[in-house]
């Protein structure tokens, strides 16, 4: 589960759409897609629309898990000032 919402087990690509307010961070089934074009929706397995926070500068673009208890876990994307996290419990 990623924010409440169903993904199952597998290989993803992870693609976000910035926004002033949100963030849509979309899963793709187009796993092994290297510096390419963004596959298309039809390839989508998940999106979620996250509203992102503001953290502390980071100058490289991270993805870490700040917070793991048990099988829940937060997922952050964090780059610049800006953070957005991502709840994932493993059932």
């Amino acid at each position: 589960m990623v924010n409440g919402q169903a993904l199952t087990a597998g290989k993803y690509s992870l693609w976000s759409i910035p926004g002033a307010d949100r963030w849509t961070m979309i899963f793709s089934r187009a796993a092994d897609v290297y510096h390419t074009p963004y596959p298309g929706e039809a390839q989508d397995v998940l999106r979620l629309d996250i509203t992102p926070e503001t953290a502390a500068h980071a100058e490289v673009m991270t993805f870490d898990f700040p917070l793991v208890e048990g099988k829940d876990a937060v997922l952050r994307f964090h780059w610049g000032t800006t953070s957005v996290p991502m709840t994932v419990t493993v059932p």
